[in-house]
């Protein structure tokens, strides 16, 4: 698939089928410079025969002989970057085809790529020998029709993910056994995106209906979210912990080499690093000394993945060790939604806000933090969303295997985030004390500089903003998905 952009028009896209292939286009018609602005816009719609009568521009180099006489509009330059095209049967690389020529060889650099600018002539259209992609690096991304499978595409982290996914261009495929998401999240998701999103009810315990996933659609990368989450739960199930999240990833990644599928992102935890020696936390901190069985699993899967990479160097892995994520969607369609009593601290203060529990129960109020309660690095799911977005633009590097911490790098107290949620809402928030949960360590805060250098992301969202978006969702859903949508 290609997808193509063009300096002077919209970023909307065409997906038609002709002739065996498969052909994404910008919508850039209506300011298409050319006089046959409507015979290129009925091809492309399909309304016309795709290849031209005179089959002029079949071959590439042929189009590059054409611009030696070529007028070129000074408002409309492009650069050609990438061609490659891909049928039915099989891709065709017309890259190496232009590398092997001797002709014009002065236009393409190093790497294959057509550095010369040019205005589209008539009749350029695609064929079955050569599709054009036109990209402004500086406006607009191309992805090439990359389809990332999302493993629990239906939770919360998830649904947010596959939003921003979607916006930077990615085809996406969901996956999500629905234990602890709702279908409904997906509905919602397809209605902000506006268009549907391939989503299956399948457990990564069942490999023959993963394997099934995989054999229907072309999958490029995983995003592995899939997984139970809970620190307290983990203490009481730790079994069930380590069957589901160790015993999933493995099914996961076997089923990926067999498919030669070799780049994952993984949503793995700060929980790895146990109770820290230092904080901020760096991904140098010593891993594994974990308090919960939760943060076990993820420190398991972790081993297995840097062995993983170690013994085949088809592998390309980010391990993405998240803090604390709140907030939601700013549409307040889509946010976190816990079936039963909430695990995480800031569902909890929302569900007493709109009265849906009596009162916030602090676990701890004896840690050495400024207020006596647990301090922790909060990040807005809609940054962390982005993070993964920079995640698999690091994967297309070629990159092995490397770790980063999303967080915000600033810790808050629990009655902090009490106090920032009572501002956002205007509802007092009643709590009571508590003992100290197993597992639970008083401070936990982040140091996200080798993301910020590495991926170019940072977190850029406030903790109004992240309460404010909290109580928007759920102001609007009060019984979460089980609320009517409008």
């Amino acid at each position: 698939m290609i997808s193509t952009v063009d300096s002077g028009g919209v970023c909307g896209l065409i997906s038609v089928e002709a002739r065996g292939c498969k052909f994404t286009s910008v919508d850039m018609l209506d300011n298409f410079p050319h006089s046959n602005q409507a015979i290129w816009k009925d091809r492309i719609l399909g309304r016309s025969d795709w290849k031209r009568d005179d089959s002029r521009w079949e071959d590439p180099r042929e189009y590059l002989e054409y611009q030696k006489c070529r007028n070129t509009d000074s408002e409309n330059q492009n650069t050609v970057q990438q061609l490659q095209f891909e049928s039915n049967e099989s891709t065709c690389s017309v890259q190496q085809n232009l590398l092997a020529e001797n002709k014009r060889k002065e236009s393409i650099d190093e790497n294959g790529n057509i550095t010369e600018t040019f205005t589209p002539p008539r009749g350029l259209l695609p064929t079955e020998n050569a599709l054009k992609a036109l990209h402004e690096s500086d406006k607009c991304e191309m992805t090439l029709g990359k389809t990332i499978l999302v493993t629990g595409g239906a939770g919360y982290i998830g649904s947010h993910a596959v939003i921003e996914l979607v916006e930077a261009g990615y085809d996406i495929v969901v996956i999500d056994n629905l234990v602890n998401a709702s279908m409904e999240s997906i509905r919602r998701v397809e209605k902000i995106v506006g268009k549907p999103i391939p989503s299956y009810s399948v457990d990564l315990l069942d490999k023959a209906a993963l394997d099934e996933v995989f054999n229907k659609h072309t999958i490029s990368a995983v995003i592995h979210f899939a997984g139970l989450k809970a620190v307290g739960e983990s203490c009481e199930l730790p079994l069930l912990y380590y069957k589901t999240n160790v015993g999933g990833t493995t099914n996961l990644l076997e089923v990926m080499e067999e498919h030669k599928v070799y780049n994952l992102v993984f949503s793995s935890s700060a929980t790895v690093y146990g109770k820290p020696q230092f904080l901020p936390l760096t991904e140098d901190h010593p891993v594994g000394g974990c308090t919960n069985p939760y943060g076990k699993t993820k420190f398991m899967i972790e081993q297995i993945l840097q062995d993983i990479s170690s013994s085949n160097k088809n592998w390309n892995m980010v391990l993405l060790r998240y803090f604390n994520p709140v907030g939601s969607h700013k549409s307040g369609m889509i946010g976190e939604d816990p079936q039963g009593v909430p695990n995480n601290l800031m569902p909890y203060i929302a569900q007493v806000a709109v009265g849906r529990r009596e009162r916030l129960k602090i676990y701890g109020s004896d840690y050495d933090t400024h207020d006596g309660t647990g301090v922790r690095d909060y990040i807005h799911v809609v940054d962390l969303a982005q993070g993964h977005v920079a995640a698999v633009r690091k994967l297309e590097e070629k990159c092995g295997l490397k770790i980063y911490n999303l967080g915000t790098g600033r810790g808050y107290s629990v009655l902090d985030m009490a106090k920032a949620f009572e501002k956002a809402s205007g509802k007092k928030i009643p709590y009571e004390l508590a003992e100290r949960r197993p597992g639970d360590v008083a401070s936990c805060y982040s140091d996200t500089s080798k993301a910020a250098r590495e991926l170019n992301w940072t977190a850029k969202k406030g903790l109004d903003e992240m309460c404010e978006d909290l109580w928007r969702w759920q102001s609007k859903n009060p019984q979460g998905y089980n609320t009517p949508s409008s």
